[in-house]
């Protein structure tokens, strides 16, 4: 099991419409484990738990990064023993 920690820097504003989405993206993949708003260099951090390093990345740049008001991404993963 990978776990990533994605931590999301939006545009001044639109935390709370990526937090929705990522909410509403959540329904969907049950990969995402939690969504945390923050205040200080990020505004979210979205912890992803996925059988591959393949499967994350495929959900990072394909669904998360993808969201509107999304500037910049930031991961750090590690492996669940």
């Amino acid at each position: 099991m990978v776990v990533g920690y994605i931590f999301l820097v939006t545009r001044p504003g639109e935390e709370y419409k990526v937090y929705d989405a990522l909410k509403e993206l959540k329904k969907e993949l049950p990969e995402i484990k939690d969504i945390v708003l923050l205040f200080g260099e990020y505004d979210i951090v979205v912890r992803v738990e996925a059988e591959t390093t393949e499967k994350l990345v495929k959900i990072i740049v394909e669904r998360i990064r993808t969201l509107d008001g999304v500037l910049t991404t930031k991961t750090y993963t590690g492996m669940a023993l």
